[in-house]
Protein backbone atom coordinates (compact mmCIF):
# COMPACT_ATOMS: atom_id res chain seq x y z
CA UNK A 1 0.00 0.00 0.00
CA UNK A 2 2.90 2.35 0.69
CA UNK A 3 4.20 1.86 -2.84
CA UNK A 4 0.70 2.41 -4.24
CA UNK A 5 0.34 5.72 -2.41
CA UNK A 6 3.88 6.85 -3.23
CA UNK A 7 3.81 6.03 -6.95
CA UNK A 8 0.14 7.04 -7.47
CA UNK A 9 -0.39 4.93 -10.64
CA UNK A 10 -3.37 5.51 -12.93
CA UNK A 11 -3.41 1.90 -14.17
CA UNK A 12 -2.02 -1.42 -12.95
CA UNK A 13 -1.92 -4.55 -15.12
CA UNK A 14 -2.14 -7.98 -13.51
CA UNK A 15 -1.86 -11.39 -15.11
CA UNK A 16 -4.16 -14.27 -14.21
CA UNK A 17 -6.50 -13.69 -11.31
CA UNK A 18 -6.41 -17.10 -9.59
CA UNK A 19 -6.73 -16.61 -5.83
CA UNK A 20 -8.89 -14.81 -3.30
CA UNK A 21 -5.80 -12.73 -2.39
CA UNK A 22 -5.79 -11.39 -5.95
CA UNK A 23 -9.44 -10.37 -5.64
CA UNK A 24 -8.75 -8.59 -2.35
CA UNK A 25 -5.79 -6.71 -3.84
CA UNK A 26 -7.88 -5.62 -6.84
CA UNK A 27 -10.56 -4.34 -4.47
CA UNK A 28 -7.97 -2.28 -2.63
CA UNK A 29 -6.57 -0.89 -5.87
CA UNK A 30 -10.00 0.07 -7.13
CA UNK A 31 -10.76 1.71 -3.79
CA UNK A 32 -7.72 3.93 -4.36
CA UNK A 33 -8.97 5.00 -7.79
CA UNK A 34 -6.50 2.90 -9.80
CA UNK A 35 -7.66 1.46 -13.12
CA UNK A 36 -7.08 -2.26 -13.53
CA UNK A 37 -6.22 -4.31 -16.60
CA UNK A 38 -6.35 -8.04 -15.85
CA UNK A 39 -6.30 -11.37 -17.63
CA UNK A 40 -8.40 -14.41 -16.85
CA UNK A 41 -9.15 -17.59 -18.75
CA UNK A 42 -12.80 -18.21 -19.68
CA UNK A 43 -14.72 -18.84 -22.89
CA UNK A 44 -17.11 -15.90 -22.35
CA UNK A 45 -17.84 -13.19 -19.77
CA UNK A 46 -20.92 -15.24 -18.84
CA UNK A 47 -18.68 -18.20 -18.00
CA UNK A 48 -16.65 -15.91 -15.75
CA UNK A 49 -19.84 -15.02 -13.87
CA UNK A 50 -20.36 -18.71 -13.11
CA UNK A 51 -17.06 -18.82 -11.20
CA UNK A 52 -17.28 -17.48 -7.62
CA UNK A 53 -13.79 -15.94 -7.74
CA UNK A 54 -14.57 -13.85 -10.80
CA UNK A 55 -18.22 -13.21 -9.96
CA UNK A 56 -17.31 -11.05 -6.96
CA UNK A 57 -15.14 -8.85 -9.20
CA UNK A 58 -17.72 -8.57 -11.95
CA UNK A 59 -20.64 -7.92 -9.62
CA UNK A 60 -18.54 -5.34 -7.80
CA UNK A 61 -18.23 -3.49 -11.13
CA UNK A 62 -14.43 -3.55 -10.96
CA UNK A 63 -14.50 -4.64 -14.60
CA UNK A 64 -17.00 -3.40 -17.17
CA UNK A 65 -15.50 -4.64 -20.43
CA UNK A 66 -13.79 -7.76 -21.75
CA UNK A 67 -11.63 -8.48 -24.76
CA UNK A 68 -12.32 -12.06 -25.82
CA UNK A 69 -9.50 -13.72 -27.75
CA UNK A 70 -10.21 -16.80 -29.85
CA UNK A 71 -8.07 -18.81 -32.23
CA UNK A 72 -4.29 -18.93 -32.43
CA UNK A 73 -1.50 -17.57 -34.59
CA UNK A 74 -2.71 -15.98 -37.83
CA UNK A 75 -6.28 -17.09 -37.00
CA UNK A 76 -6.45 -15.14 -33.73
CA UNK A 77 -9.51 -12.90 -33.43
CA UNK A 78 -10.37 -10.25 -30.86
CA UNK A 79 -13.87 -9.28 -29.77
CA UNK A 80 -14.86 -6.57 -27.31
CA UNK A 81 -17.83 -7.28 -25.01
CA UNK A 82 -19.58 -5.24 -22.36
CA UNK A 83 -19.82 -7.31 -19.17
CA UNK A 84 -23.39 -7.62 -17.92
CA UNK A 85 -23.45 -8.75 -14.29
Amino acid sequence: MLLLRTMNPELIAVDEITREDDVEAIGQLAGCGVGILASAHAQTPQQMLSRPLYRSLLEGAFFTDAICITGAGANRQYRWERIES
